[in-house]
């Protein structure tokens, strides 16, 4: 699943999960002057909760709205301000140490509201693909 926006190309790869619903998940982040990758785990109950943050973005087109999602180890985390304009700023933190106690990799990445429509489809696709 790829997410990308100004500023921002984002790869992530899911196993299937385990018992327990935890997939094995590889990144891979770009960002300007930067690139690099690590591995992480994400429940598909976390992922679903992904797609719905983008799904409650799409249907807020028009409006100023505000969303965050983040996996529960701390590895990833998005802050999405979508404005009425159409305009899409996203905060990003990405840490392969668990709970982010390590380095991190943070920023913002820009988009407009017609990213938002590929996100959902890819975000949907990824979980489609390991289950």
């Amino acid at each position: 699943m790829k997410l990308s926006g100004h500023g921002l190309e984002c790869d992530f790869e899911f196993a299937e999960p385990d018992m327990e619903g935890w997939m094995q998940t590889s990144i891979r982040v770009q960002v300007p002057a930067f690139e690099g990758g690590f591995g992480c785990t994400i429940q598909i109950e976390e992922w679903e909760e992904f797609i719905r943050v983008l799904r409650q973005l799409e249907a807020s087109i028009g409006t100023d709205t505000r969303a965050e999602w983040a996996n529960m180890e701390g590895n990833v985390a998005f802050r999405f301000e979508l404005h009425r304009s159409g305009a899409l700023e996203m905060q990003y933190k990405f840490s392969a140490q668990t709970l982010a106690s390590g380095p991190t990799l943070s920023g913002i990445c820009e988009a407009d509201q017609s990213f938002l429509p590929e996100w959902v489809r890819a975000s949907q696709q990824a979980l489609e693909d390991v289950r």
